[in-house]
């Protein structure tokens, strides 16, 4: 599970990192054009000031990514014990695969089949059950028979005896070991009615963690598309050419790299939900 969350992390991160670098090198090249034009007096020193301050932000939270980036990296490699560099390939693809209609009642009937824990709980039951049992038997008094043939020291010549043997106490044999017995019996019925309980909700909490991831990236999916990339590109382009103010420019460049963000959380967040309802379940659905 958690490899799997780190590879739809990393995939996403390191995308968003091209996408920023690509963004500081088309304002860089807006900056060094402006500082010409604002040696010549044509641009007013405060917007180029105002452009170096966004390259700065765009700096700052491109090292910011890569510092998780790193750190998500790390997680990786000690799980694949590896000291290499591991780049996962998930194309757009995927995503759409995740998106899938379940049934409640039957994720939580496959959970009760194939949770580990769940299985364990019904185990440790089963053996309270048969440990009283074996400990109801042993308060059954072991009553021996038993023969025995004397030729002549006995009162009689040729004497046959028979005979049988009761330990005692006769009443109250194993009474203890039975109670124990069965306190440890309802013990691990309480358990294992506890572990059910828990798995239902663990199986209904992450269902419904998993619709919602669908809705957004559904949403996302009809928001997010090449348009952005292509206004983006045409913003940087009319504001050289002086058709958009500074502002504008700026406001734009904001909130298109928030909408990046935005959309590279949704992908992560659905890709996370299907892999936790992988774990929860107890099997590969996904």
């Amino acid at each position: 599970f958690q490899l799997r969350s780190s590879f739809y992390y990393l995939d996403q991160q390191a995308a968003l990192i091209v996408k920023y670098d690509n963004q500081i090198k088309m304002l860089t090249s807006i900056i060094e054009a402006n500082e010409v034009q604002s040696k010549k007096g044509n641009v007013p020193l405060k917007d180029v000031v105002r452009l170096k301050g966004v390259s700065l932000d765009l700096r700052g939270e491109k090292a910011d990514l890569i510092r998780q980036y790193t750190e998500e990296l790390l997680k990786v490699q000690a799980l694949l014990q590896t000291d290499q560099i591991i780049q996962p390939v998930i194309g757009a693809s995927v995503f759409n695969q995740k998106v899938k209609v379940f049934s409640q009642d039957e994720l939580i009937k496959d959970a009760l089949s194939n949770r580990p824990d769940f299985q364990i709980a019904l185990r440790y039951k089963e053996l309270a059950e048969q440990n009283l049992k074996m400990e109801k038997r042993m308060a059954i008094p072991d009553m021996n028979v038993f023969t025995a043939y004397d030729q002549r020291s006995g009162a009689f010549n040729n004497q046959l005896n028979v005979g049988f043997s009761i330990p005692l106490p006769l009443w109250n044999r194993n009474q203890g070991n039975i109670k124990i017995a069965e306190l440890q019996k309802q013990q691990q019925n309480y358990l294992a009615d506890q572990s059910e309980i828990r798995l239902i909700t663990e199986v209904k909490g992450y269902l419904s963690m998993y619709n919602r991831a669908v809705r957004d990236f559904e949403v996302a999916s009809q928001l997010y598309n090449d348009d952005f990339d292509f206004t983006a590109l045409g913003m940087s382009q009319s504001f050289q050419k002086g058709n958009v103010g500074l502002i504008e420019f700026v406001d734009f460049f904001e909130s298109y790299n928030e909408a990046l963000g935005d959309y590279s959380k949704i992908l992560v967040q659905l890709g996370v939900a299907a892999e936790q309802l992988n774990l929860i379940v107890g099997k590969e659905i996904f």
